[in-house]
């Protein structure tokens, strides 16, 4: 199973995480993203969800 990434920020750069992630074998899976500048909702076919100081914990 993998595990899962949050990814913090919804920039150039983080929207090229998902990607690099994916292309690799035995990779995390990419569960959404954090960025306090943007309203919840999708972005880059995952979920972009609020502040990232409120990101719970998920052991990862």
């Amino acid at each position: 199973m993998q595990r899962p990434l949050i990814i913090l920020g919804t920039g150039g750069n983080a929207l090229d995480i998902p990607d690099r992630v994916g292309s690799r074998p035995g990779s995390r899976r990419v569960a959404g993203f954090r960025d306090d500048a943007r309203p919840e909702g999708g972005r880059a076919g995952a979920t972009a969800a609020g502040n990232p100081g409120r990101t719970p914990r998920t052991g990862a």
